[in-house]
């Protein structure tokens, strides 16, 4: 129901009589939406929110239009705000209070909720509801609207990691992942909600499946939605039937050729480098919508900060440690093709596998590594891989890495940290720490919970942190 009410006049006066109220008053327990919207957005907002109110019958909005030269002059009562040009720093500081993150509506319209009054703890009140009203518009009913408003295409084409056209009907609703790295493209872009059957690559042992649960509520049911789903085999019948948009896919998965008869656009992703892990998040962000590929871009742009950071300060690092990467046997080691090599030279150190030829793990002989005499070694957390294999067998006890007790296993919370997928940063933030202890400026702990508060939305523990970068 539209009305106009007296806030909507003294909000007028605040923003020197330029802006042309509209309000949309819907109940909601008397928790009222202030929100303040750039005029030239009236159209689809006034869409977004009637759309929204037959979902929610009780959300009220009290909305004022104004020219986005005035419109952020005074936020001191808003708890929504919507620009098209939505700075980073907005002008309006609380001593007790939250400003939400950026959220793209469309390409070109940003939205934010404002709360002065919740410090550390959960959104409340009119915040909470500024918070579900824009998680719902950059969901598949918000573009929904926008779509049909001609705002946004109903279908996107992208090219694939296998060098595939494919082209996604918009929105996406449902997606089935059928590779293990795959599926976490989908959560640093926020899309984890769409995800109706998925394999998770790692996840093993209570102690990740708890953490996993802890992270994504849904997990579980994700996990079992499909009884067989992965590179090497999946059930087809059973993914038809939790009836998805999107397919996400490993390239050299042989069952996809029969797939096609699914009538299911399929992104297929391959990559062991940095490069190829950025433009795969990218992908997945481009077919979910606009919130997506803009929370894509942040992660490459986060992504490439601490890779900056780690080497501009590797320039006063005279001697670069050697590394030798172990598989899931000690003499299988990483080739110089796989993304645990780049991740070591990322990360400061010398792989002294890089000129292993191959695509995969390669086996080599106790006299290569005795040549290669590693100053440490890494230990990945597959594959009954440890560190005991090393330290125990006194093959291995001339090599300096064992002599010096410098054998490391990874840490994990869920996964591994040494595949191409977006929370391998961390993992290279642990091996720069781990090679070069003591001499870089590289909080461990505060970069493993900012990344996972952006995009996996999850709030480490303080003992989660610790665990990650022990």
């Amino acid at each position: 129901m539209m009305k106009r009410s007296l806030l909507n006049l003294l909000l007028v006066a605040a923003l020197m009589v330029a802006a042309l109220p509209s309000v949309l008053a819907l109940a909601q327990e008397g928790a009222t939406v202030t929100a303040l919207v750039d005029e030239s957005a009236r159209e689809v907002v006034d869409a977004w929110i009637a759309a929204y109110s037959e979902q929610n019958p009780d959300a009220v909005f009290d909305v004022t239009y104004a020219p986005a030269d005035v419109l952020l002059d005074d936020l001191s009562a808003a708890q929504l705000v919507i620009t098209r040009d939505m700075p980073e720093d907005l002008p309006i500081e609380f001593e007790c209070g939250q400003i939400g993150p950026i959220r793209m509506l469309l390409p070109d319209l940003a939205g934010r909720y404002l709360s002065s009054v919740d410090c550390d703890g959960p959104l409340t009140g009119p915040a909470a509801s500024a918070a579900a009203f824009l998680e719902w518009v950059t969901g598949p009913d918000g573009q929904q609207v926008a779509i049909d408003l001609g705002l946004l295409p109903g279908e996107v084409t992208v090219t694939d990691q296998a060098g595939e056209t494919v082209t996604v009907p918009q929105p996406v609703r449902r997606v089935v992942s059928a590779y293990g790295v795959s599926t976490y493209f989908v959560y640093p872009v926020g899309g984890e909600d769409r995800l109706v059957a998925a394999t998770y690559l790692g996840i093993r042992g209570d102690e990740a499946v708890e953490a996993m649960t802890r992270i994504d509520p849904r997990f579980p049911e994700v996990a079992n939605a499909v009884s067989t789903l992965g590179q090497g085999e999946s059930n087809l019948e059973e993914i038809a039937a939790v009836q998805p948009d999107l397919l996400l896919a490993s390239r050299d998965s042989e069952w996809l050729s029969a797939a096609g008869e699914l009538g299911i656009p399929v992104l297929r992703f391959e990559g062991e480098t940095p490069e190829s892990l950025k433009e795969a998040v990218r992908l997945v962000g481009a077919v979910l919508g606009p919130d997506e590929a803009y929370r894509a871009e942040q992660f490459a742009e986060f992504y490439d900060e601490v890779l900056g950071s780690i080497q501009a300060q590797m320039a006063d690092i005279e001697n670069p440690k050697t590394v030798y990467f172990s598989g899931t046997q000690p003499l299988r080691v990483a080739s110089g093709g796989m993304y645990q090599t780049a991740m070591v030279e990322l990360a400061g150190g010398v792989s002294v596998s890089k000129d292993v030829p191959g695509a995969g793990w390669q086996d080599v002989n106790l006299e290569q590594v005795y040549n290669w005499n590693p100053e440490v070694i890494f230990v990945p957390t597959y594959g009954r891989a440890t560190t005991e294999a090393f330290t125990d067998d006194p093959q291995w006890a001339p090599v300096q890495a064992v002599a010096n007790g410098n054998v490391i296993q990874l840490p994990s919370l869920t996964g591994p940290l040494d595949t191409p997928a977006p929370d391998s940063i961390i993992g290279i933030i642990w091996m720069a720490n781990q090679l070069y202890p003591g001499e870089l400026d590289l909080d461990c702990e505060a970069l493993a919970a900012e990344f996972y508060a952006r995009f996996y939305d999850y709030d480490l523990t303080a003992e989660e942190a610790s665990s990650l970068c022990s």
